[in-house]
């Protein structure tokens, strides 16, 4: 659905003129340009004319009474002085801003003070994390706001280390050969598990220089378990079932300071609460760095300024209802199991979603990870201040890749799960920067770029995706994004599909095609759901959408509201070279659901085909500039500022209907105004130097219909002239 197939349209059939209408309109507002009509604009004026056959004086002095368009907008007392001033009335802000409320004014994308803790912005919207300009090596790491690459604790001088001993303190060191060993400093265990065994409630476990091959359990009571610092202390699991530290029932137990290795798992915890995982090194682990599962009690870990590196399957793992806080932490280059998986971090519910995990990430890098840096399944995710990047497929079918995943499976129901993103970069994923399905989700502050096409077969490449699932939930799941920067994505920058969505202060750039078709290339597609016939709610301000291809924004069975919005430099789809339109407002071919779009203190710019194509759907246009609508390049065909037009599916013909008031369309190719047998009505609109003023096509064998609303102004700058509807055979452009 959000890669929609391009559908053929019968051309129109040539019919005869229904109207040729001028209206006088009065002089130019005050401060109109004195500047005479450039020849250039002359020449496409007569070329056309001549196309159309119709003749250069349709309304002169042939036709001394001509007949007038129905006028909708002057009651019987009115006179033209009460008429407004032609062309749009400005907004609270210029087009591209974000009106705060408080008189001020934010420019699309990420504010310069709004950067994430460790990230600082570069001046064109968008915030970079503050990191060492090479990778760090195994062993040390740094967090976003770090220059250097640092050890993960420091080590201290004494056998301890930095460790806080005290009087309950039961030390180990395997080095110690007295056989005399009670845990004191002087006699110290030899192995950890002696320690723990031995340890009060809530104790420290000491553990001096060495390498401690054993399987540590820490059972039905607390431990604080603590290393001299990861690079001198490493605990190696020996058994193939059982990780290399398991905590177990006991709530409050923390790991410290020290490496963990394993054939299995670094760490599990189950069944425990309040567990603190803190400057520990998890590495090179054969099924996981850390598992937390929750099998009835709470089981919630709090991951503190560790790094997790080369484990396999996935980095960290929160389970069946389960709790996981991941902070000021690196989580990279974890590894395939086998042939799946390879996953950063995941939270995932039982299967019926009756328990779900809840993950949350702060001030971390994820990076170098497979199949997904960041998944979750019907659970909840927050990450905050945090840097996703460099997420590569999984290496079996080269399929995903995605930087940051919530979902749900079919077992999981009409589970709404939930995903909030701020403050935070994603960066060259591939598939998919962001993509939610069938979760509530916020984004705000955040910079999603370089979304690479899934490996497999060059397909995908969206920035983010907010999209219903396997299951329909109850209601919509609802979609907030705020000051966000997308760019340098595939397919689509923004794609929305049954949701309710509030969008904000959204700089949508550099939008590429799918590289396997060459089509799309969207900056925002906003859209119904075709299984479920459910459509999308939008609301977009303050938002900048440029440098797409084939449509800068897309509402495609759906309602949305657009103000204070951009929508500039839209290519044609290298595929076949056709669209480039700015906005797009059209009936879901596949559900018949029809489409609206009210667009105000808004601008179009730089376009092809058409500036605004509205087919089977109904657009109300409010102090709107529509400027530079050019032809399909190599053919001259289309390059109109407006079109409404009928919308054959399925044997039924679907009418479409626009509303312009205090417009301004200027330096069209065609026409400014283009009906194709759809309903278009016009109030205190400019139709300022286009080659044709206004036209329309009896298409379908339906007629075409013009209302003036009155204060209309037709002409280029100072040069006014009567307002001709022209009669053609033009057909329109191609559905989406």
């Amino acid at each position: 659905m959000l890669i929609r197939e391009q559908l053929g349209l019968s051309p129109a059939m040539p019919v005869s003129c229904r109207r040729r209408v001028c209206r006088a309109i009065g002089g130019p507002g005050p401060g109109a340009s004195r500047r005479r009509v450039g020849e250039p604009w002359r020449r496409r004026r007569l070329a056309y004319l001549a196309l159309l056959a119709l003749p250069s004086a349709a309304c002169g002095a042939g036709n001394a009474a001509p007949p007038a368009l129905p006028d909708a907008g002057l009651d019987a007392g009115d006179d033209a002085s009460t008429i407004p001033n032609a062309g749009p009335r400005p907004g609270p802000c210029p087009p591209g801003e974000l009106h705060l409320g408080d008189g001020q004014c934010q420019s699309a994308g990420i504010p310069p003070n709004a950067c994430g803790e460790g990230f600082a912005p570069t001046g064109d919207g968008a915030c970079a994390a503050i990191l060492p300009a090479q990778d760090c090596p195994p062993g040390l790491m740094a967090v976003p706001g770090e220059t250097e690459c640092r050890a993960v604790a420091p080590c201290g001088p004494s056998a301890w280390g930095l460790i806080p001993v005290d009087a309950a303190t039961e030390h180990v060191d395997g080095a110690y050969a007295g056989g005399d060993s009670d845990g004191s400093a002087g006699r110290p265990w030899t192995t950890i598990q002696q320690a723990v065994d031995a340890a009060e409630p809530g104790a420290i476990v000491a553990v001096a220089a060495g390498s401690y091959v054993e399987d540590v359990r820490i059972q039905d009571k607390p431990v604080r378990l603590w290393g001299k610092c990861p690079a001198e202390v490493e605990v190696v699991g020996t058994h193939g079932a059982f990780p290399a530290v398991f905590v177990y029932d006991a709530a409050g137990t923390e790991v410290r300071d020290l490496a963990l290795v394993a054939q299995t798992r670094g760490v599990a915890v189950f069944d425990s609460a309040d567990v603190l995982v803190d400057r520990a090194w998890i590495h090179d682990c054969g099924q996981g760095g850390l598992q937390v599962v929750s099998f009835g009690p709470s089981a919630s870990v709090r991951l503190e300024r560790v790094l997790v590196e080369r484990v396999a399957a996935f980095g960290a793992e929160a389970m069946w209802g389960a709790e996981l806080g991941i902070e000021q932490s690196v989580v990279r280059d974890t590894q395939p199991s086998g042939d799946i998986w390879g996953i950063g971090i995941e939270a995932s519910a039982d299967d019926g979603a009756e328990r779900r995990s809840a993950l949350r990430v702060r001030r971390s890098l994820v990076e170098r990870n497979y199949q997904e840096g960041i998944r979750a399944l019907a659970s909840n995710v927050t990450v905050e201040d945090s840097l996703v990047r460099d997420t590569f497929p999984d290496q079996l079918e080269q399929m995903e890749g995605a930087g940051i995943v919530v979902t749900a499976y079919e077992e999981h129901g009409a589970a709404i799960g939930e995903l909030v993103v701020r403050r935070s970069a994603v960066e060259s994923s591939h598939s998919c920067g962001i993509c939610a399905i069938q979760a509530d989700t916020t984004i705000e502050d955040t910079v999603v770029s370089d979304t690479a096409p899934q490996a497999a077969d060059d397909s995908g490449g969206l920035g983010i995706a907010v999209v219903p699932g396997p299951t329909a939930p109850a209601r919509r799941p609802l979609a907030i994004v705020r000051s966000t920067l997308v760019e340098r994505c595939h397919v689509v920058g923004l794609a929305l599909a049954a949701v309710e969505a509030t969008i904000e202060g959204l700089l949508v750039r550099d939008t590429a095609p799918e590289a396997a078709t060459g089509l799309s290339g969207r900056g925002i597609s906003i859209e119904v759901d075709p299984a479920t016939g459910e459509h999308a709610v939008a609301s977009l301000a303050g938002s900048v959408v440029e440098s797409s291809h084939e449509a800068g924004l897309v509402v495609l069975g759906a309602e949305a509201v657009v103000e204070g919005t951009v929508v500039r430099d839209v290519a044609p789809r290298p595929a076949d070279g056709r669209m480039g339109r700015g906005v797009v407002v059209q009936m879901a071919l596949e559900t018949l659901t029809r489409a609206s779009l009210r667009l105000r203190n808004s601008r179009v710019e730089a376009v092809h085909e058409a500036g605004l194509y509205v087919a089977g759907a109904d657009a109300r246009i409010e102090d709107v500039v529509v400027a530079v609508a050019a032809a399909q390049p190599g053919s001259a065909l289309f390059g109109d500022g407006v079109i409404a037009s009928l919308l054959p599916v399925g044997g039924d013909v679907h009418d479409g209907a626009v509303e312009l008031e205090r417009c301004r369309i200027e330096r069209s190719d065609r026409a400014a105004v283009a009906s194709f047998g759809a309903s278009i009505s016009l109030a205190s609109s400019a139709i300022d130097c286009n080659v044709i003023d206004l036209t329309g096509s009896r298409y379908l064998e339906q007629s075409f219909e013009f209302v003036d609303r009155g204060g209309n102004v037709c002409g280029c700058a100072s040069g006014q002239a009567d307002c001709l509807v022209l009669s053609s055979d033009l057909a329109p452009p191609e559905p989406m």
